[in-house]
């Protein structure tokens, strides 16, 4: 979504997190995904921080390594960045986006391997990122 589409949905999110919704539930957890990326749209990286360490305690995915992966990625800290998105490719599921366990984030790990000097190693993770598919549920 757009900046002002994950600024719009901040109060309705934070309502139901304080007032319906289950701590540790996938729907507390989209919550937090969606509070924690709306947060740092907004440059407010305390609340960043907030939302995505209950997501990181109660049932870590790979959007919450993405995201993670993206802001060392800004902080120009790229291998602390590569270990965020290696943890999003191989260590974690999706909770939304099956995308953020596959092909973007090998892209992005290979991105930051690169800015890392481990081109050998970024040339290997495009190429998972081009031959990777979407899983069939077998």
């Amino acid at each position: 979504g757009r900046t002002e589409d994950f600024a719009d949905a901040r109060n309705v999110y934070q309502n139901l997190m304080n007032s319906t919704l289950v701590p540790g539930s996938d729907p507390y957890l989209e919550a937090c995904l969606i509070l924690g990326k709306e947060a740092i749209l907004d440059h407010r990286v305390s609340d960043f921080f907030k939302y995505m360490m209950k997501i990181l305690l109660m049932n870590p995915c790979s959007e919450c390594c993405m995201e993670l992966g993206r802001y060392y990625m800004e902080c120009k800290d790229y291998m602390e960045a590569s270990v965020w998105f290696e943890n999003a490719a191989r260590e974690t599921t999706p909770l939304l986006d099956i995308h953020s366990a596959g092909d973007q984030a090998l892209v992005a790990w290979a991105e930051s391997l690169e800015k890392c000097g481990l081109e050998d190693e970024a040339i290997l993770r495009r190429q998972e990122a081009r031959d990777w598919v979407l899983p069939t549920g077998d």
